[in-house]
């Protein structure tokens, strides 16, 4: 499975650069990330057995890595189960798509599993953060501004969905889920009938 080594291949070296640099500009790229494209792309593309390993590996190697160059830590129980689920859910919307998956349907998957993780994942740290409320409008507050200090959580929002539209369509290409243009095929020629 040559295609699924080198995308996570690609995966991990993107977030692990993101992840370590130091360059303002590429610190903004910190939420545009490739795993929610990379998981709708390998439950639309991959056979079964490996539509889930696919982004689960990429997302493991790359905190490794990261945990390695002492930018992040490896391991959160909590946060971990969130992500394995997050990436089962948007994984089953990728393969709801599979048996014709149009550019346009491939999208709006991506935008529903960006929806779906940011929605998952925000209402995890409401539930874990001392920080919010315990409350509807704590709840909306993870969603929205997020806590004082931090940029908003609609921010992160935004760039999440530029990087899994982005990564979605660029997996989707390389991966071959998306037709080339057919061209014309000509009549072959026959020969005429002999009389």
């Amino acid at each position: 499975m040559l295609p699924a080594i080198l995308v996570i291949f690609a995966v991990v070296v993107f977030r692990c650069a993101v992840g370590t640099a130091d360059d303002s500009v590429l610190r903004t790229l910190a939420n545009f990330s490739p795993m929610a494209g990379l998981a709708v792309c390998a439950g639309a593309a991959f056979p079964r057995k490996w539509a889930l390993v696919v982004p689960l590996a990429a997302q493991i190697f790359s905190d490794l890595g990261l945990y390695l160059l002492g930018k992040s830590p490896f391991f959160s129980w909590g946060y971990s189960i969130v992500l394995v689920v997050a990436y089962a859910a948007i994984v089953a919307i990728g393969w709801a798509v599979r048996k014709r998956p149009t550019p346009l349907k491939l999208l709006g998957a991506s935008i529903t599993g960006t929806l779906l993780f940011y929605f998952w994942t925000n209402s995890f740290s409401w539930w874990q953060d001392p920080g919010y409320a315990k409350t509807l409008s704590g709840w909306f507050q993870s969603l929205t501004l997020g806590l004082p200090g931090y940029p908003p959580t609609y921010v992160f929002l935004l760039k999440s969905l530029g990087g899994d539209l982005f990564f979605t369509s660029l997996f989707a290409f390389s991966l071959g889920l998306f037709p080339a243009a057919s061209e014309p095929t000509e009549e072959p020629e026959t020969e005429p009938a002999e009389a």
